[in-house]
């Protein structure tokens, strides 16, 4: 399995954005999931034609999830719908304004102050497959994997 990460920057310019993406690449390669990683510098005039590039690029590849960083709530949400159509998992660390699969919004309002491991890891888990719960931060309800308030149930986990 393969999954895509387009990072709002580039590497180095911000060790909290750097965790984030070392985070996500280490609760991925635990489940068995290759990280590639994308720098879309928001930074740059260019930072969406790259995005979309690299999302229409996954598509057509043959990944099979994309993890977006939003910063327009509004972009890029035709790559987006198009890699959805083509049947990948997209999911992001900031809820957009258009459809995506899940997000570390989607959290129960008490996780959401959780640290960066923990989100990396709800937004890994929103990846089909291999991604278990973090540990003692998930609720007694979300080990099992069978209940909707979960964050971690899926149709395709339950």
């Amino acid at each position: 399995m393969r999954a895509l990460y387009v990072n709002p920057m580039t590497y180095g310019a911000n060790p909290g954005v750097d965790a984030i993406a070392h985070g996500l690449q280490h609760r991925l390669a635990t489940a068995g999931v290759e990280l590639r990683v994308v720098f879309a510098d928001f930074a740059r005039p260019d930072w969406l034609d790259v995005a979309r590039g690299a999302i229409d690029g996954a598509v057509q590849t043959g990944f099979d999830a994309i993890v977006i960083y939003v910063l327009d709530p509004d972009e890029p949400a035709g790559a987006v719908a198009r890699a959805r159509a083509a049947g990948l998992r997209v999911v992001s660390f900031e809820r957009p304004r258009f459809p995506v699969d899940g997000s570390a919004d989607d959290l129960p309002t008490d996780a959401r102050l959780a640290p960066v491991t923990t989100a990396t890891g709800r937004v890994a888990a929103g990846i089909p497959g291999r991604v278990r719960c973090p540990g003692p931060s998930c609720p007694p309800r979300c080990r099992s994997r069978r209940s909707p308030a979960c964050w971690r149930w899926s149709p395709r986990a339950a």
